[in-house]
């Protein structure tokens, strides 16, 4: 009697050590994000789930809204094309309202998407900005190119150009300019050749071409 107690016991316990193992091994994983599939996004609510916190931008206008996001390193910028109803419901959402994120993503997640891009795939090769080498300042600023900064010992500034920023040199031999209150970067640059120009990252999804 005492063997057979003996040997159940072990059994129970061999028992409770497998259902153990058994039970770590089949707990359920942790949801894990969806992969991103482009041509799965058909609407701004198939695409809302890639953001997180520190990953997107958002644009809006009275006739479009552009929501960037990025994805295993590549920048993705989708855009809806808006009712004029939904427009006026969307501008009338307070910017203070502490639900705006919320309320803006429910008007806006059954709309179809207008195009959705894959920016960083977009970025315009060396070779083609290379062309730009010699060009005065004043044919970028026509062409829709802005400043963000410019540094005057280096004569180097970060212009914007559509969604992306890049760094500009240009050729100048002439005194050291001095910054002022009312110094007029489009004027001091417009007859200065460009030296080169590199991408620098993406700027303002917002900006279409």
């Amino acid at each position: 009697m005492k063997k057979t107690l003996t040997l159940l016991l072990a059994v129970m316990v061999a028992v409770l050590v497998m259902a153990g193992c058994a039970q770590s091994g089949n707990e359920p994983a942790e949801d894990s994000a969806p992969a991103f599939d482009p041509s799965q996004i058909k609407t701004m609510g198939d695409f809302y789930p890639f953001a997180t916190e520190d990953n997107y931008q958002e644009s809006y206008t009275e006739e479009k809204y552009v929501y960037g996001i990025e994805i295993d390193g590549n920048y993705y910028r989708a855009v809806v094309d808006l009712p004029k109803d939904v427009s006026k419901e969307l501008w009338a959402i307070d910017f203070e309202d502490k639900d705006k994120d919320a309320k803006v993503k429910e008007l806006m997640s059954p709309l179809e998407l207008t195009s959705l891009e894959n920016l960083t795939e977009q970025v315009p090769k060396q070779e083609e900005l290379d062309k730009l080498v010699g060009k005065k300042g004043k044919e970028l600023f026509d062409d829709g190119w802005t400043y963000n900064y410019y540094n005057l010992e280096d004569m180097e500034a970060g212009l914007d150009h559509g969604p992306y920023s890049y760094i500009v040199t240009f050729e100048y031999d002439g005194e050291q300019m001095v910054n002022s209150d009312d110094f007029d970067f489009y004027e001091e640059f417009k007859d200065l050749p460009v030296k080169s120009i590199t991408f620098e990252r993406i700027g303002d999804i917002s900006m279409m071409d």
